[in-house]
């Protein structure tokens, strides 16, 4: 782990994909560099920390990137309710220049937001 600084326990494993669980299907992310996708098959590794937040680590011969999957703090008005809250967080160092690197967040499933409220006004 060269990116991210750590001062807590964790497990280091075999890298897993890069996906959130949610009631509306699966998200994920990825890296485009070039118009191509950063294939999960360079992942070396997945570090489990103690707070059940994940880092995932990237190499290439042109960047090192980590991916920290974790529940971020947050607030919301009290009269809200949040059942849980996962986000991701990219940390990118290039070895060379990069032209127009991508970060991708995407729901790996098929869901059609206009399903869901008002004309979309939820969205």
């Amino acid at each position: 782990m060269k990116l991210f600084t750590l001062d807590c326990n964790y497990i280091q494993t075999e890298a897993i994909d890069s996906i959130i669980d949610t009631p509306l299907g699966q998200v994920t992310t990825y890296i485009t560099h070039l118009d191509k996708v950063v294939d999960d098959n360079i992942a070396e590794s997945t570090i489990w920390l103690e707070t059940g937040a994940r880092i995932t680590t990237f190499c290439s011969e042109d960047f090192e990137a980590e991916l920290l999957t974790c529940r971020p703090n947050y607030f919301i008005h009290p009269e809200q309710q949040i059942l849980d809250c996962w986000a991701f967080l990219w940390r990118f160092k290039a070895s060379k220049f990069i032209h127009e690197p991508n970060f991708i967040i995407t729901w790996k499933e098929n869901y059609k937001w206009e399903e869901s409220g008002y004309n979309g006004d939820n969205i």
